[in-house]
């Protein structure tokens, strides 16, 4: 058998000792009792589980690189969302002696063979946080084989113990919907991306709560799945207004979507938030520079970055102490122009 045959928590149930205790065996790190030592030791040998040698090797020699990995999505690039959180990533990063860098990983390829987990393979990479997390996950399986540190920024629906920062997805659409509707807006439109992804479900949820607390009725048409791009949030919108059915309010799941609405409504004439109000998800810088203003959820880029270092330095420290290595981090409603006051 070999190693991809065994986690290192399938070693840690069959010796009797924490997931901690037998990765510290596996890296040959100290504070563990000769005792533990050889009976884990003999349990690895009897698997077939060995780890990298190369890739230990390059660990015992701190290489100090934190990667964050996100998916590769056809035609669509990183937006000012994630290189906003890679720069705050990189300065906060870099004060505890780190680099970080991004790598794309592509889903439709095979996927341990893609060049992200290959390097991640090779021991350049002392941990990873990774983005886009869907309900079923093969980033979160294959780094869970690597014995690598990592962090998810959303939560894993597949791996409870998965450490993981994330935003309160349910509270922001929560707080976007109950705003727009005690503002006088009943008819509403909801632009989301694709369910498969964990934090859209929890969007579409908060935004189904708040209508319900409201008594207002859902129906099938406020909501828009799949909006994935400026693109796809422009011609939608278009659509809408050729079909005449706008509605008094949009809630976008993204600023940069949000300005596709916004560039729509100002072709066809549309006074914003006179006639139609705006609200958008993120609180990017560039959003209190759009015309006018927008309105908008914000995630707490600074909070969910100090806090996924912090998880980060944690383990790759061999922390004793208890620490908390799941947060959940509040959103905040951003009033501005785009929405009636």
């Amino acid at each position: 058998m070999n190693e991809d045959k065994y986690t290192v928590k399938d070693i840690a149930k069959m010796s009797g000792f924490s997931v901690r205790t037998v990765s510290r065996v596996i890296n040959d790190k100290p504070n563990v009792k000769d005792e533990t030592r050889a009976k884990i030791k003999k349990i690895l040998k009897e698997t077939g589980f060995q780890s990298n040698i190369f890739a230990k090797n390059l660990r015992k020699r701190d290489m100090k690189n934190i990667m964050i990995v996100i998916e590769k999505q056809k035609k669509i690039y990183p937006g000012q969302w994630y290189t906003n959180i890679l720069q705050k990533m990189i300065n906060t990063a870099s004060s505890k002696g780190y680099n970080v860098f991004m790598k794309e990983y592509v889903p439709e390829k095979a996927k341990e063979e893609s060049e992200a987990f290959k390097l991640l393979r090779s021991g350049f990479v002392d941990a990873a946080v990774v983005f886009n997390i869907r309900e079923k996950d093969e980033k979160v399986k294959m780094l869970k084989k690597l014995n690598l540190p990592f962090v998810t920024i959303g939560k894993s629906v597949e791996f409870d113990e998965v450490p993981y920062v994330v935003s309160n997805n349910w509270q922001g659409a929560y707080q976007a919907a109950d705003y727009l509707i005690t503002q006088g807006n009943k008819e509403l439109v909801f632009m989301v991306g694709s369910k498969k992804y964990t934090i859209n479900k929890d969007r579409i949820s908060g935004f189904k709560g708040a209508l319900k607390d409201n008594n207002v009725n859902f129906r099938t048409n406020m909501i828009y799945e799949d909006i994935r791009s400026f693109k796809d949030s422009y011609n939608l919108a278009k659509k809408l207004i050729a079909e005449n059915r706008v509605p008094e309010a949009f809630f976008i799941s993204g600023d940069e979507k949000s300005f596709g609405v916004l560039k729509a409504l100002n072709e066809k004439g549309f006074k914003v938030p006179d006639e139609v109000s705006v609200i958008g998800f993120d609180n990017i810088p560039i959003s209190e520079y759009a015309i006018p203003a927008l309105t908008t959820i914000e995630q707490q880029a600074d909070k969910i970055v100090q806090e996924t270092v912090n998880i980060l330095m944690n383990i790759l420290n061999n922390n004793d102490q208890e620490f908390e290595m799941q947060k959940v981090i509040p959103t905040k409603l951003i009033i501005r122009d785009s929405t009636g006051r």
